[in-house]
């Protein structure tokens, strides 16, 4: 098999064994949100774009905005001043490895909370295979609302396109 995967106490690591380069970096351990930093093309080209004056941009993440937390945002600071909520985190509760026969990837458990209140669980997998030329990536969830009822998505309300 041409790709490997390696897991380290904060990141999993994808790579080509045939070329040595990278594949891509997935960040687990961030307190707000997983993400990926670095995620490559074969010829090693990075298309993962990075925003340093948006400091919660990371790379490629999953977030969103509910009625009872923002899970986008990392600090009320950056919040309209007309709508604050609580700001959200995600957290991994476990992370294990696809076994060999299932492909490159891992299934990582997230639980989505602010404050002491879990407002999802989350299973979440994400794995990469190789085509001529390219890799593709299949990136799948389950997300669960773990609150009675009443929590709804709301859209952003950022004037830019979401």
């Amino acid at each position: 098999m041409s790709l490997s995967i390696n897991k380290t106490a904060e990141t999993v690591e994808f790579r080509n064994n045939r070329t040595g380069k990278l594949c891509g970096i997935y960040h687990y351990m961030d307190p707000y949100k997983s993400y990926f930093r670095g995620l490559y093309t074969p010829s090693g080209n990075d298309v993962v774009g990075y925003a340093p004056d948006h400091p919660h941009h990371k790379g490629l993440q999953f977030r969103l905005t509910t009625n009872k937390a923002n899970f986008w945002e990392e600090s009320e600071a950056s919040e309209p001043d007309k709508h604050k909520l609580p700001i959200g985190e995600q957290r991994t509760t476990r992370l294990d490895l696809l076994p060999p026969t299932d492909g490159i990837g891992f299934t990582q458990r997230v639980d989505w909370l602010t404050g002491a209140m879990c407002v999802f669980n989350e299973t979440r997998q994400i794995s990469v295979i190789e085509a001529e030329g390219a890799y593709i990536w299949t990136w799948e969830m389950t997300l669960t609302t773990t609150l009675p009822s009443g929590v709804q998505i709301i859209k952003s309300v950022w004037d830019a396109p979401n």
